[in-house]
């Protein structure tokens, strides 16, 4: 895999170039913003990851520059500010993501692995919602840039609200993905799940609630989203 790294800070680039290294993607970089233009429009890449702070050109300038020369590829927005009218400027402009600095190697990797399966049409194998990615192929699950550590069982609880995004989720449902016909897991088991990724997600800091609808099941929901009928414990 070949990424484009656009972003003047040579220090960040170190620990990136590093960090991607790992996972067989290789990396290259500029500082300039104009650079960065004329190197993704001339070359093939299958992501960008940009700054938005550049000392020739804001990153929001080189996106906009990049979707006007017909250049498709996929574009990963690094940004210091966590907020939400820059986000959905970034978004109408044609970015694919944002990631927060400071953020972690695995967050990073897996990001990256969604988007370029989503951009190459394999989304099924990376699932994200909200500060929440999920590397289905790697069995790996990364919140607020914390990788968590799940048991089997758990990371199929995940997986599964995660492809149901915005939907509910009912016991019974997740039950038959659990366990075959044979098996007969207490009546509580489920609960028991869904308690122990809340509060892992909780030790992560994450902002993707897993909510709870009475009397149907649970919904893991984008933070800006939450589901009015929604109740705080399993």
């Amino acid at each position: 895999m070949r990424v484009l790294m656009i972003e003047d800070d040579e220090a960040l680039v170190k620990v990136v170039d590093k960090t991607l290294k790992k996972a067989d993607i290789f990396t290259y970089f500029t500082g300039s913003g104009e650079e960065g233009i004329d190197l993704a429009t001339r070359y093939d890449y299958d992501l960008v990851l940009l700054d938005l702070k550049l000392p020739d050109l804001d990153g929001y300038t080189v996106l906009k520059r990049l979707r006007e020369n017909k250049v498709e590829t996929p574009v990963l927005i690094l940004t210091g500010i966590n907020q939400i009218d820059e986000k959905i400027r970034g978004f109408e402009l044609g970015a694919d993501d944002f990631i927060t600095k400071p953020f972690n190697g695995d967050e990073l990797r897996a990001r990256i692995s969604a988007i370029v399966r989503r951009s190459q049409g394999h989304s099924h194998n990376a699932l994200s919602v909200g500060d929440l990615t999920i590397d289905i192929e790697g069995k790996v699950a990364v919140a607020n840039g914390h990788k968590l550590k799940l048991t089997k069982k758990e990371f199929q609880v995940l997986e599964m609200l995660a492809r149901k995004m915005g939907l509910v989720v009912s016991k019974d449902m997740l039950r038959q993905e659990l366990y075959v016909a044979d098996d007969d897991p207490d009546h509580n088991t489920i609960d028991v799940f869904i308690f122990r990724l809340r509060k892992k997600l909780a030790a992560a800091q994450s902002s993707t609630p897993i909510q709870t609808i009475r009397g149907q099941g649970y919904v893991l929901a984008e933070p800006d989203r939450p589901s009015k009928a929604a109740e705080p414990e399993a």
